[in-house]
């Protein structure tokens, strides 16, 4: 992921995570989540341009 998401955010994701894998028998207690966050100057796309100089086109919602 990338970084600067609110707490708020990662706890839906940490829950739903561990819905859906409830959904397929794995009990709650046997999941682990490790979230490593990439800060935007740290990763490049569309070539060789850090993230955080690509404008993306659309409204990243974090």
């Amino acid at each position: 992921m990338i970084h600067g998401r609110s707490l708020d955010a990662k706890r839906a994701l940490y829950a739903g995570v561990v819905r859906n894998l409830a959904a397929i028998g794995v009990p709650p207690t046997d999941t682990m989540i490790y979230l490593d966050e990439i800060p935007l100057d740290n990763l490049a796309i569309f070539g060789p341009q850090p993230a955080s100089e690509v404008e993306l086109g659309f409204e990243v919602a974090v």
